[in-house]
């Protein structure tokens, strides 16, 4: 896992100087449980994308470059690391996913029981970040990723047939060193991300009768929908704020 060190700041460097999208997407079984997924998509950076595709071809060849497409799982962490987590009973459905084949996409995923464990799905990965050891930092790293686009600690759950989810703005400690500075109200930011968006997609098992909420809309039975401005929720995260109701 050392190896991907310089990928995570790779990323990190170039979601600074480039533009990308960010996707977050839940699937609901029939009893509640299901599958989410957050990916930061770099693919439409064109003047980047071939030389993505060079470097995971040469690594295919050498099977020695970090440059590559890649699945982790937290469950591989040493335990030295891995029980030091705040939920360490996470780390088996906890995974992130590279694709650099294709452009360069970044995917956390996690299979919860209830959907309120992906709060502590991303505790996880922020405690990381305080971590010291071997095995330390490679996935952690990664994880810095969302604290600094998304700084809002989501409450999401069921309430009846209605599934509704509340976006609480927080302070994160150590972002007064993020060399962005303050995320809200950034002229740097609206320069340097103006055109990208942050998409939610919720797929349910029952067929969706009611939605409430900012540029919300249904997409067939059991599909629903928001797309708004990234800068948009980098400056007010309570826009996500949303309830959809099932007939079931």
């Amino acid at each position: 896992m050392k190896l991907l060190r310089p990928i995570a700041l790779l990323f990190v460097l170039l979601a600074f100087s480039s533009c990308f999208d960010i996707t977050e997407e839940y699937w609901f079984k029939k009893d509640r449980s299901g599958r989410y997924e957050m990916s930061f998509d770099m693919s439409m950076m064109g003047s980047y994308q071939q030389l993505f595709q060079s470097l995971a071809e040469a690594s295919d060849s050498t099977g020695q470059s970090p440059f590559r497409d890649t699945l982790l799982s937290m469950a591989s962490l040493p335990d030295s690391v891995k029980l030091r987590l705040p939920h360490p009973e996470l780390a088996e459905r906890s995974k992130v996913a590279l694709k650099m084949k294709s452009g360069f996409k970044l995917t956390f995923m996690f299979d919860f029981k209830e959907v309120n464990e992906i709060n502590l799905f991303w505790e996880n990965f922020n405690g990381l970040d305080t971590l010291t050891g071997p095995g330390n930092g490679e996935i952690g790293a990664f994880g810095s990723m969302r604290k600094m686009f998304n700084s809002a600690k989501t409450s999401v759950g069921w309430q009846g047939k209605t599934f509704a989810y509340h976006a609480v703005p927080v302070e994160i400690p150590g972002m007064e060193d993020n060399p962005l500075g303050d995320m809200r109200n950034n002229p740097m930011l609206k320069m340097m991300l103006g055109s990208n968006t942050y998409t939610r997609r919720f797929h349910f098992d029952g067929k969706v009768k009611k939605v409430k909420g900012e540029h919300l809309k249904r997409e067939g039975r059991h599909l629903v929908s928001s797309s708004h401005s990234l800068i948009d929720v980098l400056e007010d995260p309570t826009v996500l704020d949303c309830s959809i109701k099932l007939r079931r």
